[in-house]
């Protein structure tokens, strides 16, 4: 039999097979997960650095900041033991406007360094920093004062030379002579000029730089002196000695010994016929050396009261004659009477065959033992107490520095103290911020040195012993990872003791999640 399906039939079984299909098709899809947008992150800021060198260079009569190049020296080679405030390994600093800082390696067991600093129109010179602090303190702080080549007392002089093949044809003489301060240097002809290396040079145009002093000691670099000695080689003729061909290069060496001659000041007691003894300092190492032969004293000048002495070398560098006296092996004490001594003050013992440099002084000190390398047992100085503006506290004229010694203290200005409190804002949120703690906040007068402030830990940095009513400008170093591209900011504060504040924005890193 035949089963004929009917047309009625048929379309419902389609609409059957129809819905059957529909019903796969009409199921909902997955819903996307939501979108979370990413959430700035605050920056976590370091604690304060366990050590910290600040550091001006200076104008040894304005007090003013020069801008200076420092390169740092351990035992005549580069430093392996200095990083920068984020930790990065230094050996030098071009600082355009006179300050620096830096700090040690965490492991590191350095207690001095000696910084060689240079400075256009002023005489280079090497300093010993002592990076010893007393239990409690944190901060050393290190003011290298330079002398102009035009400041009273100084002989300078400057000679240009053409030379072929690095030989000179015709003897370069230069005389830097200016009251009794004296220094000549003949090079004879023929000679062949070199690098440190003992290669001959390649330049044509040379420039020769010579440079002394009335008082020998304001200029040499520090260090001729060891800690310990019973005697000393005290300083009493001076020549700085350069010389450059037209790229920049150094002429170090002399195929031949040249002539130099200083002069020497009667009241050192020497005396026509005498030969006294000839130290050199290498500012490429920092380290000084005694010359092989002797300076020869010549008749005395009566004009300037001063002998020449002259001797014979095959490099350039800087020269002093010395003479040897017993040392000062006391305890060398500078008692404070008076007036409080308050931060950033230095004190300093100069005299022309003496010179302490500037040393600093904690805020309260009622005395201060001063690390004096050079003094003799006899050395008389005149002992200044100034603050970083060349301000005087104290002071004393002719005193018997070996042992303990007192200074009266006077302050010349009111003092205010107060706190500035920085932010850290992050740029892509102004609603995120945190406490700027572990900066580096330094505060000065405008020109003049820096000083070094403390932070409470939370972000505020205390600004002590401000002179009333005067501008400061502050400048603030983020540390760590998060900001080491950040840089310094500067502020202006007004010191009327009311607390300030200030911020710095940066770009902060984002995290997906709330």
């Amino acid at each position: 039999m035949v089963i004929r399906k009917s047309l009625l039939s048929l379309s419902i079984a389609s609409v059957f097979a129809l819905t059957a299909c529909g019903s796969d098709n009409d199921k909902k899809p997955t819903p996307e997960p939501p979108v979370v947008p990413p959430v700035v992150v605050v920056p976590e800021t370091p604690d304060a650095l366990a050590f910290v060198v600040n550091g001006n260079v200076v104008d040894g009569e304005t007090s003013n900041l020069v801008a200076a190049t420092i390169t740092f020296f351990e035992n005549g080679v580069a430093t392996t033991n200095l990083v920068d405030v984020n930790g990065v390994a230094l050996t030098s600093v071009d600082s355009a406007e006179g300050d620096f800082s830096f700090s040690k390696k965490a492991d590191s067991e350095i207690t001095e360094v000696t910084a060689n600093v240079t400075a256009e129109g002023y005489i280079g010179k090497s300093f010993v920093i002592d990076l010893t602090v007393e239990e409690g303190v944190s901060v050393v702080s290190a003011q290298l004062s330079l002398v102009s080549k035009t400041a009273e007392g100084i002989a300078d002089a400057t000679e240009e030379a053409t030379v072929t093949a690095g030989t000179v044809a015709t003897a370069i003489e230069a005389v830097a002579e200016s009251g009794a301060a004296s220094a000549e240097v003949t090079i004879p002809a023929s000679t062949v000029l070199q690098d440190a290396d003992g290669n001959v040079i390649t330049g044509t145009e040379i420039t020769l730089n010579v440079t002394s002093s009335e008082s020998a000691a304001s200029i040499i670099p520090e260090g001729l002196n060891e800690d310990g000695a019973t005697e000393i080689s005290t300083p009493v003729g001076v020549a700085t000695v350069l010389m450059v061909d037209e790229n920049g290069n150094k002429i170090k060496k002399f195929s031949q010994p040249i002539d130099i001659t200083v002069n020497v000041p009667a009241s050192a007691g020497v005396a026509e016929g005498d030969m006294l003894t000839v130290s050199s300092h290498d500012e490429d190492t920092g380290l000084w050396s005694t010359e092989g032969g002797k300076a020869t004293v010549g008749a005395l000048d009566a004009t300037t009261n001063t002998y020449p002495a002259t001797f014979m070398t095959d490099h350039l560098t800087t020269f002093t004659t010395t003479i040897t006296e017993e040392a000062c092996t006391s305890a060398i004490t500078a008692n404070f009477t008076g007036d409080a001594i308050a931060k950033g003050l230095f004190i300093s013992l100069k005299a022309d065959d003496f010179n302490s440099g500037d040393i600093s002084l904690k805020a309260g000190d009622t005395s201060k033992v001063l690390k004096l390398k050079g003094a003799a047992a006899d050395a008389q100085a005149n002992v200044t107490v100034t603050d970083k503006s060349g301000t005087v506290w104290g002071s004393g004229t002719d005193v018997d520095v070996c042992g303990s010694f007192s200074v009266s203290i006077t302050n010349p200005v009111v003092l205010v103290s107060e706190s500035f409190a920085m932010t850290a804002i992050c740029s892509n949120d102004t609603t995120k911020t945190t406490p700027l703690t572990g900066a580096v906040v330094k505060y000065r007068l405008a020109g003049k040195g820096f000083e070094s402030s403390t932070g409470a830990g939370d972000g505020s940095y205390a600004l002590t012993d401000l002179v009333q009513g005067s501008s400061y400008e502050v400048r603030v170093t983020p540390t760590g990872e998060a900001f080491s591209g950040v840089g310094a900011t500067n502020f202006t504060v007004t010191a009327d003791g009311t607390d300030e504040s200030g911020s710095i924005t940066i770009s902060c890193d984002t995290a997906t999640g709330s």
